[in-house]
């Protein structure tokens, strides 16, 4: 079950590797190339891992189980694994789609890959009792280090628009939900509850749903990043002054074309 010696182990081991590792990174890896090269083997080592749970119980049954989460992106965690792959082999990081996706895989990500390290459902059913499970942690374990990376690989900032991704990353999440559940329903087959949009993931928490999750974690990130502004920002570099700022250009000039468009008093006459 969850929080037994292996587990509490297992999670301080498994933090403290991924903290050592990105101090690592971060003094010796400076190229950008290798950087990418290094996201890239982080990234499919994820899904290497993954998937590897096939491979073990082949060669050590004959046969194996292909479950739901292996063919379909069902759960968070599975949509970040797909995520975090694709931004290592995107080339061109400046465009606003790269940068949003970052942020939202970088921050949300690494949430996801630490609850389900510290909260893994299958563990606390069985505990460790096969491969599958243990694959399972280390999985999260090896993805939590990829998306912290993205804060170096990608220069993923800490301010208050990270929101903004946020949002977008979890409609996202909707979207994929809603297709995953209809495919499921268009088959004929029994709801796999994608993005859990048709039961509640803990029966014990019904209140915890897909709405008040989200509506928790986009206030999350929002006070969580505007008190890092706070702290860490000149008044001039904070969200409010920039808002501030955008609404003064845009009133003047809407000010600008209003003059340039209105007739002049000899069209009049």
């Amino acid at each position: 079950m969850l929080f037994d010696t292996f587990h509490v182990l297992y999670m301080i081991i498994s933090f403290a590797l991924t903290i050592g590792l990105l101090v690592l990174f971060k003094k010796f890896v400076k190229n950008e190339n290798t950087k990418s090269l290094l996201l890239k083997i982080i990234a499919c080592t994820v899904v290497l891992i993954h998937y590897s749970e096939l491979w073990v119980n082949y060669l050590s049954n004959g046969y194996t189980t292909v479950e739901s989460p292996m063919l379909f992106p069902i759960y968070p965690c599975n949509v970040m694994m797909w995520l975090l792959l694709a931004i290592a082999f995107i080339k061109n990081k400046n465009t606003l789609f790269f940068k949003i996706l970052t942020e939202f895989v970088a921050i949300a990500g690494t949430v996801c890959g630490v609850l389900g390290i510290v909260l893994n459902v299958n563990y606390d059913s069985v505990g460790l009792n096969s491969y599958a499970i243990f694959s399972g942690l280390f999985s999260h374990s090896v993805m939590v280090l990829g998306t912290l990376y993205l804060f170096d690989y990608a220069k993923v900032k800490i301010h208050v628009f990270n929101t903004i991704s946020i949002i977008c990353g979890l409609l996202f999440f909707v979207v994929d939900g809603v297709v995953i559940n209809t495919i499921f329903a268009l088959a004929g087959l029994e709801s796999p509850n994608s993005m859990y949009l048709i039961g509640v993931p803990f029966e014990n928490l019904p209140w915890l749903t897909p709405l008040t999750i989200g509506i928790v974690a986009i206030s999350l990130v929002f006070f969580g990043t505007m008190l890092v502004e706070l702290l860490t920002r000149k008044p001039e570099d904070r969200w409010y002054t920039k808002v501030k700022a955008l609404f003064k250009s845009n009133k003047h000039l809407a000010k600008k074309e209003m003059e340039e468009t209105s007739p002049t008093e000899e069209e009049i006459g």
